[in-house]
This record gives C-alpha cells, sequence and structure tokens, in this order.
C-alpha cells in the first residue's frame, strides 16, 4: 500500500476519492434482545427504538460524567454493529458486560475478522454505487445498507466527517486484498494518516485519546446533540444535567488557527497574560506548509471577549480561535 503524501491525500478527499484503513477504530457486534435497551441505560442518547438499517450516536460516561468512548450504532437485521472510537475493543466489551445481569447480551469483536476500510471525498458515494449497483443516496450518518462487490457481500456504514463524504466499509479479511484493488481500479486511492488527521480536524472532529478522553465530560468536547436530556437516568446522566442546568461548563472545545511554525504536535499549552488557560489537543500543518491548525480546550471564562492566545508564558506564537 501506497499512500500519498498529505499535499496530494488532501486533494484527493476534496475532489476525489480517498482509501484508509481505520485503524483508530474499533468494530464490535452486538446481538440479543436486550442490547439496545441496555446500551439506552448506560449512554447519553435515546437508543432504544433504533430500527434496522438506521444509526445514531452515543456517549459512553462514569459515573462522574467523564467520557469513556463516543459510540456510533448501526441496527442491521439480526445485529447491532457498534464502531468504537477506540482500537482497542475490548476496553469498550469490558465497559458494557460490567451492566449485563440478566439480559440477553452478547459482544463480539469483529476487528480480527473484518477489515473497516474508510472511503473519503465528493465522489465517494459515486464509486460505491458503480461497483455495487446499489443507491446509498437516502444512507443518513451510520445508517447501513448490505451492498454486492465482485459477488460478495460487504457491510456499508455512512460515516460523518462534516462536510466529506464518508462510508466505512466491512469487509471480511479474506476478501480485503482483492476488494481493495476493484476500489482502486474504480478510482479510490489510498491516503496517509496525516492526510486523514488534517481533513477530520478541519472538520472539528474530536477522536479517542485526544478529544474523547475521561479528562472531559461530552458538555466540553461539544456533543449536546448525542444528549438527550429528556430521557431516564443512565451512568453519568445526574453529573451532565447538573453542569447542563446550572451553566457550570469550565472549558470548550475549540478550532484554533495557528500561526507559530514550531508548533509541531498536540498537548501544547495556551496561555492568556501568561497563565495557562487551555490546552491545543490535536494539530495538523496545512497543505501550504506555512500555517497550522489545531483542536484545544480553552477555559470559558478565558474565552469572554478574548478569542487569541499565546502558545508560551512570554507571549511566542499565536494561537486563535475562530470559527469554521
Amino acid at each position: 500500500m501506497n499512500a500519498e503524501s498529505l499535499p496530494q491525500g488532501y486533494e484527493i478527499c476534496m475532489h476525489g476519492v480517498g482509501m484508509r484503513k481505520a485503524i483508530t477504530n474499533g468494530c464490535i457486534e452486538a446481538t440479543g434482545e436486550d442490547f439496545l435497551d441496555l446500551i439506552n441505560r448506560i449512554s447519553t442518547n435515546d437508543v432504544e427504538h433504533l430500527l434496522v438499517g438506521s444509526g445514531t450516536s452515543t456517549v459512553l460516561t462514569t459515573e462522574k460524567g467523564r467520557i469513556i468512548d463516543v459510540l456510533a450504532l448501526s441496527k442491521t437485521d439480526y445485529s447491532c454493529l457498534i464502531l468504537t472510537g477506540s482500537s482497542d475493543n475490548q476496553i469498550i466489551i469490558d465497559w458494557i458486560d460490567k451492566y449485563v445481569f440478566m439480559e440477553k447480551v452478547t459482544l463480539r469483536s469483529l476487528s480480527d475478522q473484518f477489515l473497516l476500510l474508510n472511503l473519503l471525498g465528493p465522489l465517494a458515494t459515486k464509486i460505491i454505487e458503480e461497483i455495487s449497483g446499489k443507491n446509498l443516496g437516502t444512507l443518513e450518518p451510520f445508517a447501513n445498507d448490505l451492498i454486492t462487490i465482485a459477488e460478495k457481500n460487504v457491510r456499508v456504514i455512512r460515516g460523518n466527517m462534516g462536510v466529506v463524504q464518508s462510508y466505512f466499509l466491512l469487509i471480511p479479511m479474506d476478501i480485503a486484498s482483492s476488494l481493495s484493488k476493484i476500489l482502486i481500479s474504480a478510482g479510490a486511492s489510498w491516503i496517509s494518516e496525516e492526510s486523514w488527521e488534517l481533513l477530520r480536524i478541519e472538520n472539528e472532529i474530536p477522536v479517542f485519546g485526544k478529544e474523547i478522553t475521561e479528562q472531559y465530560n461530552p458538555l466540553e468536547v461539544g456533543l449536546e446533540r448525542i444528549i438527550d436530556f429528556n430521557k431516564g437516568c443512565y451512568i453519568g446522566q445526574e453529573v451532565i444535567a447538573r453542569l447542563d442546568t446550572y451553566n457550570k461548563v469550565q472549558k470548550r472545545l475549540v478550532f484554533l488557527a495557528i500561526d507559530d511554525l514550531s508548533c509541531s504536535g498536540s498537548e501544547r499549552p495556551l496561555y492568556l497574560d501568561g497563565k495557562v488557560v487551555g490546552q491545543i489537543t490535536s494539530a495538523a500543518k496545512l497543505p501550504n506548509g506555512l500555517k497550522y491548525i489545531g483542536l484545544g480546550f480553552v477555559r470559558v471564562a478565558a474565552l469572554v471577549g478574548r478569542n487569541s492566545f499565546t502558545l508560551t508564558a512570554d507571549g511566542q506564537g499565536i494561537a486563535r480561535v475562530t470559527n469554521r
């Protein structure tokens, strides 16, 4: 596999179709009639009545309202597929299993048996439809369909990458190489993880291990859209409801335009008047090689009337909070 360079990979995803192994994600199959009821009771969103073919996202949180992971659920006719943010499926399986008592629920990691292939770009729908003969135009984020490529069944799940078209293909390992070649023949190209990182930061997509960690709660990460504030109790519900009701969120995830060329990565403090008020969690160089963009958390109080922060206590380097 030869991945394109950052500028090439980025351009491919802007104008064609990029292809990557989704090594940052895991995939779990959940079976049993009680699974949706169980996950509804231990996560933030209302998922109990998810219909076959449809999908949604929900957050697993600790008793203190901190994030374990953000899960994408996609219901098939015989199971529920779980796309995890962590590539270590066992972390999520163990967490869910803690709350299984008499419920009929079975969880199975699929990562050893299937390749999770991620297609990105404005021609992604077109290519998948052409090689499968299936119309995917109505698929909403995390909805799924069963398609046939070269007489082999493949599950396709619509991704959610902001304005960039995104699909996940769940491909049996024994045919992964041959189907990858078919996709390349149809116009897809391998891209590097560096290119994907730039795309996901540009589209403000938080990921496990950087913005999705137990350091933060869902409100700080801006995940209100996948929190149902009207449903019953779930793990961490009281803490999250209290933070929302009393407006007690202390920090917010923001998009950053970073001028300093020495910024080579994440986990860099942000300063205001010499005091630490935030932290960069992800950063990527733009294809022109001149500037960086990033994601990071800034204290809410520091954002009042200010959008510019420095990368050092003595005022070197500028990171500006911007609206995409």
